[in-house]
């Protein structure tokens, strides 16, 4: 039995299956793309956000719920990790049942130096790429199909395909 409650905004969740409200999480997502501080590579270990000279890290394609419980939302998938699960941190919040509670699934990660994208499983859930299972990292094209139990994702690219961002660019 699931323990439904309300958060502070009104927002109805799962309690046994996220510890703080997943849509409050998803909205603050949203506000993902824009960045008051710019980071930097202090060394090969450490994770690099690219942004515009403007702070804004720009969104490189989108990931569509085709089918499941969030059916119609789109995600922004921006340079680097794009997490994909259930925890708090994750990029894009999966609604699902069978995924137990506060469990990352899969990455989408984009490359900008070379314009790559790549889905990257994570754990044991099964993760599938256009109907078949991924037990490794595999590169993605746009219009790609990813379903995680029953859950399917449409992968739409904006960039390199129709465009590329020059991040050193300070138009």
């Amino acid at each position: 039995m699931s323990r439904v409650i309300e958060c502070e905004n009104g927002h109805y969740y799962d309690a046994d299956k996220f510890s703080s409200c997943p849509h409050c999480i998803q909205e603050k997502k949203y506000n993902r793309n824009h960045n008051k501080k710019m980071q930097t590579v202090s060394d090969e270990n450490t994770l690099r956000m690219n942004m515009l000279s403007n702070g804004v890290s720009p969104v490189i394609g989108w990931l569509v719920c085709t089918k499941g419980f969030m059916r119609g939302q789109d995600y922004r998938l921006l340079s680097g990790f794009n997490r994909i699960g259930n925890q708090a941190s994750d990029d894009i919040i999966i609604f699902d049942e069978n995924i137990e509670k506060e469990k990352s699934v899969c990455s989408i990660v984009y490359d900008d130096g070379s314009g790559s994208i790549y889905l990257i499983p994570e754990g044991d859930i099964p993760v599938f790429l256009n109907h078949s299972q991924v037990n490794d990292i595999m590169l993605m094209h746009s219009e790609d199909m990813i379903q995680i139990y029953d859950t399917e994702y449409m992968l739409i690219l904006f960039c390199p395909n129709k465009y590329r961002w020059d991040l050193n660019d300070e138009k």
